[in-house]
């Protein structure tokens, strides 16, 4: 689209309600709407909301729930702003960061569904996400599996390494040292994905990491936010493919500390990152879809989109689909191993979904925000 527009929405909450700022660069002014809704209230719905979406089978789907729709009347007055298509960047404040906005019911379907959407930590962080360096999209650095225990990690790695013409580093070669060593040539990584096991400590943000292989060390390489920060990572993109990987605490005031913000500050561009615990299955769909998008030069915000809605609207009978068209590539590729580790994975999707009531042939197995709604885009959107 030419006349995509990007819409800034900024939230401002105190004690006793909230307020949304939207601007967009064609605004004489801001446009302020009112949310008589109080930080404390806010407080406690998002912590019922969250417990509710971090379950793939809750007794009550979110997007029926209470908390949603108490958390509706936040999208809403972006309706006198923004078109379908446009990008909507939003940029929370106090309990609203970590919500998954996009997933709210807007005009009666989910935003997502009718717009890209990014987050960033701060209105101020804008400006330093917005470098030449956002539109490179050659080279990467990918790891996966570290520590041998995640199957659909290691293929997704794999994958997003094949897009790259590149080779991942898997098992026992996913190593901080290798990390260090490949960040530290500046400009030698456009894009740098994750598919590792990560934590978030709430307790100490700065001990939040990911998971990377321990073997022949003492007391292992977890490259954890005290090491991104120490680096200069001036990459388009850095895509964390684990749970909880776009999580974040204050710090001081609104500032936030976590994974992807920690990223952002090291110089890159934007960061994929996850809210929850992620599925392993949709997760490793998802990234594929969303790697097809972006290397084909649609803006990282729109190829998020487009992963999401289409993870969302599969049948039953589409995921099966893409595990056997991938187990016949791979097999024509001459890589059998690969293609039989594919197989037992649709034989795993249809063993872990053969007792949910819900799933039924042309039924939509994803259809859960649990499984499509966790990936976020940090940064800038481009």
């Amino acid at each position: 689209m030419t006349d995509r527009q990007v819409v800034l929405a900024e939230y401002f909450v105190t004690d006793e309600r909230s307020l949304l700022f939207l601007m967009r660069r064609d605004s004489a002014a801001p446009e302020v709407a009112l949310i008589d809704v109080s930080a404390s209230e806010i407080r406690e719905q998002a912590r019922k909301w969250m417990a509710k979406i971090n379950c793939p089978e809750p007794t009550e789907q979110p997007d029926e729930a209470a908390e949603e729709a108490f958390f509706r009347p936040f999208v809403t007055p972006l309706a006198s702003m923004a078109n379908p298509g446009d990008i909507i960047w939003f940029v929370p404040h106090r309990d609203i960061h970590g919500l998954p906005l996009h997933m709210l019911d807007f005009m009666g379907t989910p935003l997502i569904e009718r717009n890209p959407v990014c987050y960033s930590p701060t209105a101020s962080i804008v400006r330093y996400c917005r470098g030449s360096n956002s539109l490179r999209r050659e080279r990467a650095l990918v790891l996966g599996d570290s520590t041998d225990d995640l199957c659909h990690a290691r293929e997704e790695a794999r994958t997003v390494a094949e897009v790259f013409h590149t080779i991942p580093h898997l098992s026992t070669q996913a190593t901080k040292e290798l990390v260090e060593r490949e960040l530290g040539q500046r400009g030698c990584v456009d894009v740098f994905h994750i598919a590792c096991h990560a934590r978030f400590d709430r307790r100490f943000p700065t001990e939040s990491g990911v998971v990377l292989s321990s073997e022949g060390t003492a007391n292992g390489e977890n490259l954890i936010v005290g090491d991104i920060l120490a680096m200069d990572i001036p990459a388009s993109l850095v895509t964390l493919s684990g749970c909880d990987t776009g999580v974040a605490d204050r710090w001081t005031g609104d500032d936030l500390i976590g994974l992807a913000s920690s990223f952002l500050v090291a110089g890159a561009s934007s960061v994929l990152g996850s809210l929850w615990r992620v599925d392993d299955e949709s997760t490793e769909i998802l990234m594929e879809r969303f790697y097809q998008g972006f290397i084909a030069g649609e803006p990282t915000a729109v190829a998020l989109q487009g992963a999401q809605r289409y993870l969302r609207n599969m049948s039953l009978e589409d995921v099966r689909d893409f595990f056997e068209e991938k187990h016949l590539r791979l097999q024509r590729a001459g890589e059998a191993w690969r293609a039989r580790a594919v197989r037992r994975s649709l034989r795993e999707f249809a063993r872990n979904h053969a007792s949910r009531s819900s799933i039924a042939a042309g039924s939509r197995p994803f259809s859960n925000p649990y499984f499509w709604a966790p990936f976020i885009i940090i940064g800038d959107w481009r």
